[in-house]
């Protein structure tokens, strides 16, 4: 099984490589989990999992190069040991998002520059609550196109964990009703497939007919 955990994390970085050198195509592709943690990971026992320093195989979302699209990369992204693991996992995909593709990545960053953490995340249900720096609200895009891409890649990227339906976001501890785009962050929003046109495959996919499909709609 050790052998098995090794082979298969190489296997998910080479797929990583290779989705980062194609273009958007219409592809939406989940695998689907029964374990704690992510929509699109490895399954593997808590002793494989520490063998990986108390990390797993997560889809982090980044925007292509032409900023048309999020494409999915894989990330692998620490837990923790305390006992709020979902909220360290939650924490640990924002920053994630926030540091951006992995080195030699044809990907881009979505976020802007500067952006940063303020305090863990907060799960309120299935609704995962991250504090982001003013920096990260003055930076969004002007246009709604441009701001949703950036929102998507943070909302996508944590909603790969089959615990949180939804994301929202807070301002240094601050709810803030209307963006420069006209985005309403006071709202909880869920996950956005349409936005995403090519995602890397781990291990077995799913039959597409079989996907849940999920609407741009923001929860109340």
């Amino acid at each position: 099984m050790k052998k098995f955990a090794r082979l298969a994390v190489s296997v998910l970085v080479l797929v990583a490589i290779v989705v980062g050198t194609t273009g958007c195509k219409k592809k939406n592709v989940d695998v689907v989990n029964d374990e704690f943690a992510p929509v699109s990971s490895l399954v593997m026992t808590e002793e494989e999992a520490a063998l990986l320093n108390e990390k797993m195989a997560m889809t982090v979302y980044h925007s292509a190069k032409d900023n048309s699209c999020l494409v999915g990369e894989t990330h692998l992204v620490g837990y923790g040991t305390e006992d709020k693991k979902l909220e360290s996992l939650v924490s640990s995909i924002a920053n994630e998002v926030i540091k951006g593709p992995q080195d030699g990545s044809v990907l881009k960053s979505t976020m802007p520059a500067g952006t940063l953490q303020v305090g863990k995340a907060i799960i309120t249900g299935n609704i995962a609550i991250v504090d982001l720096n003013k920096v990260f609200l003055d930076g969004l895009p002007a246009t709604k196109k441009e701001a949703e891409l950036v929102i998507y890649s943070m909302i996508n990227s944590i909603t790969e964990i089959k615990e949180i339906g939804a994301v929202k976001f807070t301002i240094e501890g601050k709810e803030v009703k209307d963006t420069t785009a006209g985005l309403n962050l006071t709202l909880a929003y869920k996950r956005n497939l349409s936005v995403i046109k090519e995602k890397e495959t781990i291990i077995q996919p799913i039959d597409e007919s079989q996907a849940d499909e999920y609407n741009d709609v923001a929860l109340e």
